[in-house]
């Protein structure tokens, strides 16, 4: 297109099956009916930003789901239907902000690497891991992470690594499980129980410190510092 005029915009506005895997590439992805597969991917192109939603009825039905980035650029990664049943979410991006819906009672499996930021948000379902060292979670910069309900995060894979720090925020309900290789620089907030097992290296409080509003703050270090300037370190 020599008039550089294109669009590489996506809609799905009817059912799309298929035995095996689906995959779209573009900077504006949206999901308006439900997607069936064994795996669907979901790329940016090259140095891009993309965007992809879920509307009505939108959906992903997937034992699969893969984000592929291509240099620099983002994912905001919106998939809030509850007609989504997706098993396993694979991040391979640079930055990314990421929600995931499912059906009710149905957690998602979170996994991959992040080069650089990621806000990954726990709606319905909430997120899980498996075991094993190819399930675990791996960000190079700060990451975020917050459940917006009653639905947990639990990321309990101890190969888990965040080499930035790590910011929490619980006060929808849910509450965090978090397996990490250290050294992990940790704050928080919310109402939701904290459960933090760092091994290999320490566990150091931010500034903020952990506030949980009457729940539970459990903390299992390979040593433990505070850099807290609140007053209090550790609140309940």
């Amino acid at each position: 297109d020599t008039a550089q005029n294109f669009s590489d915009t996506i809609r799905i506005n009817a059912p799309v099956q298929s035995l095996n895997s689906v995959s779209l590439t573009g900077t504006d992805i949206g999901i308006n009916d439900v997607i069936t597969a064994g795996q669907v991917t979901l790329s940016t192109p090259t140095g891009s930003f993309t965007n992809v939603f879920e509307g009505t009825p939108g959906g992903i039905v997937a034992g699969q789901v893969s984000t592929l980035l291509v240099g620099e650029g983002g994912m905001n990664l919106t998939l809030d239907s509850l007609n989504n049943r997706i098993g396993n979410l694979s991040l391979n991006v640079s930055n990314a902000t990421v929600r995931v819906d499912n059906a009710a009672g149905t957690s998602t499996n979170v996994q991959g690497t992040v080069f650089g930021d990621l806000t990954l948000i726990a709606g319905s379902g909430g997120f899980a891991q498996a075991a094993g060292a190819g399930a675990a979670l791996s960000v190079s910069a700060d990451t975020q992470i917050s459940t917006l309900g009653a639905d947990a995060a639990a990321l309990n894979n101890p190969a888990n690594q965040f080499f930035g720090p790590l910011n929490f925020d619980t006060t929808g309900g849910g509450a965090l499980t978090l397996a990490a290789q250290g050294p992990l620089t940790a704050t928080g907030r919310g109402s939701g129980d904290v459960r933090m097992t760092v091994t290999g290296g320490p566990l150091t409080l931010g500034t903020a410190g952990i506030n949980t509003t009457g729940a539970l703050i459990d903390l299992s270090s390979a040593g433990f510092v505070d850099n807290s300037d609140t007053g209090f370190a550790l609140a309940t």
